[in-house]
This record gives C-alpha cells, structure tokens and sequence, in this order.
C-alpha cells in the first residue's frame, strides 16, 4: 500500500521571491507594450504626411506612370521644392494613394484610444514599480506570504493563471475536468470567456475587476486561448470565440468541457512567438 507523500511546508520568503519575479516579468511585459504603444502613437499623430502624401499623388496622378516605383512631384507645403516619392510594389500610384488615405484615416480614428490605452499602461507600471519597491522593503509580505500548513497534491490549482497587462487574471484550464472548473465554477457572470473557435483547447476566463476590459487585455486572453489549442501553429490566424460567461452553458449528458453559447463574437489573432512567451512569463 503507497502512503500518501505530503508537499514540504513553502518557505514564506520563496514564496515572496516567487511573487516578485512574476511582478518582475510583469513590469517588463508592460514597458515593452508602452513601447510598442508609444510607437503607434507617434504614427497616429502623424497620420496627417500620410494625408499630405496622398494628396500630393492624387494631384499628379494624371502625370505618374502606371509602372513606377518611384516619382518626383512638387511639394506646395515646402514652397514647390522637389519631392521623390517611393511606392509600395506591386501597387499601382492610384492604389497607394488609397492605401494611405485608408491607414491614415484608421489612425485618426483610434488615436483617442491609443491615447487611453498608453496613460493605462504608465499606470500599471508605476503600480508594479511600487508593488516591487514594496517587496524589497518587505511590506506586507506577512499578507503576501503568510505561514502556510502542509499541502497534499489535492490542494493544488488544477488550472493556469496568467497576469494581464492590466493586472486583471486570465485562468486557462488544463484538461476537460479543470475547462469545466473555471468556466461553472471559479467564473463569475460578467467575466469574460474565450475559445479558439471551432476547434478543441482550453477554456479561458478573464476575471474582471474593472467595467470594461481592455483591449490589450482582450487581446492576451485570446493568444493564450489560440495557444492552448489544437490551432496551435506559430505565426498563423486563429479566430476566437469571446462571450460573456452568461452565455455559456451546458445541456445534460454532454461530455466534461463541452459547452454551448448564446450571444458571442469572434476576434482574430496571429500567434507570434515573441508575444506568447512575453504572456506565458507572466505565470503566477
């Protein structure tokens, strides 16, 4: 007969550290986002050259040969100084043009979220800043770390969490039994759940703590949806199903992680490898 193997008491200061790395990947996750964001920004207010650009094309699109790469035009903002200006292959002058007018257009639209989502990040990363500066003068690591009696193997978590860019839990389950936990158990109505769609992977759940969740958060919940799923392939598209947890729901005698959902939408993401381990690092 096997006896039972208990796990050895944790230590509170490895667990401390443990916490801390988490915030440490964390942090670094959230500065390379306020880059990338940042970047975006600076495209966005600058989304007027690119109107000047294809206005400059549209003025002299009667004199531009079909099959150029590049043209010379005059310039009326820079008192009619010469500009060379270079297109994409194989476009042509006339779908260039509209190429600009569209990026441009759809940076101006988003510049205001673009706005708000950069002030959030510089705000998680001055909570996460503190949050560390914290550990290391050793505050509140009785609340963080508090004595902790022996664990059998059955207290451990059956799924995986993951800290977003905002701060806020994604779980992802690890087998049908653990889908079924969070999803019926551990989530809360107005969470959010997502799926790679139409394909088998694990459920998982965004635990809300703020009224709307953001989109870079959306965005990270649903990488992690693709990656723990049969559509697995890095660098391709993968659709994902996000609905409330409301909207899912199981009928009687269906298999353990088999659900349906009422109201849902779908959201597309491409599986960069960079990206997905930035998030897997953010394990807690």
């Amino acid at each position: 007969m096997c006896s039972k193997q208990a796990i050895p008491e944790q230590n509170p200061q490895q667990t401390v550290q443990r916490v801390r790395r988490a915030l440490v990947r964390r942090l670094s996750s959230v500065s390379k986002s306020i880059e990338k964001t940042t970047k975006s920004l600076h495209e966005a207010l600058n989304a007027q050259d690119l109107i000047h650009t294809a206005d400059l094309i549209k003025s002299n699109l009667h004199a531009i040969p079909k099959n150029v790469s590049t043209f010379t035009v005059q310039d009326w903002e820079k008192e009619g100084k010469e500009r060379i200006i270079s297109i994409d292959p194989p476009l042509s002058p006339r779908e260039y043009m509209q190429k600009l007018y569209k990026r441009a257009h759809r940076l101006i639209r988003g510049l205001e979220r673009i706005k708000e989502e950069l002030e959030k990040l510089k705000a998680r990363r001055e909570e996460l800043i503190q949050m560390i500066t914290q550990y290391d003068e050793g505050i509140e690591v009785e609340v963080l770390a508090p004595k902790v009696k022996k664990q059998t193997k059955k207290a451990l978590v059956p799924y995986r969490t993951y800290l977003a860019s905002s701060g806020e839990k994604i779980l992802v389950g690890k087998d049908a039994k653990s889908n079924d936990l969070i999803t019926f158990q551990v989530a809360k109505g107005e969470d959010i759940w997502l799926h790679a769609d139409k394909a088998a992977g694990s459920h998982v759940v965004i635990r809300k703590i703020k009224e709307e969740v953001s989109h870079q958060t959306l965005e990270e919940a649903a990488l992690l949806a693709a990656y723990f799923s049969k559509r697995r392939v890095i660098g391709t598209q993968v659709e994902i199903t996000v609905a409330k947890r409301s909207d899912v729901y199981r009928k009687k005698g269906m298999k353990p992680g088999q659900v349906l959902v009422r109201k849902h939408s779908t959201i597309p993401v491409e599986l960069d490898k960079e990206r997905i381990q930035t998030i897997l690092n953010s394990s807690v």
